[in-house]
């Protein structure tokens, strides 16, 4: 992403507000389903950055090998569902859908 529309959605989430500072602080992630892992570990990299407390990731539904990857990033990580593939988001998406 370049860093032109990064500064442009942080004007737009954050409005006039400053930074909530991290250090210190127990943080909670939340991300709809992972896939590949690849933003929410860009993600966490730069919170952990920050300093908090304590760094825990929530997820519904991953890949097996993802959560394995990302585990190393976090001191908790829950996930509801656990998936052997990575074609997960399809699945989830037509199971909840019901």
């Amino acid at each position: 992403m370049k860093q032109a529309e990064i500064g442009r959605r942080k004007r737009l989430y954050l409005g006039d507000r400053s930074n909530i500072p991290l250090n210190g602080r127990v943080v909670i992630v939340v991300d709809d389903g992972i896939a590949t892992g690849s933003t929410v570990k860009a993600a966490l990299k730069a919170i952990r950055k920050q300093g908090p407390q304590e760094l825990v990731l929530a997820v519904p539904v991953a890949p097996a090998a993802t959560l394995e990857e990302l585990k190393n990033e976090v001191d908790a990580l829950i996930c509801l569902k656990r998936r052997s593939s990575s074609a997960l988001s399809d699945i989830f998406t037509l199971t909840f859908a019901r």
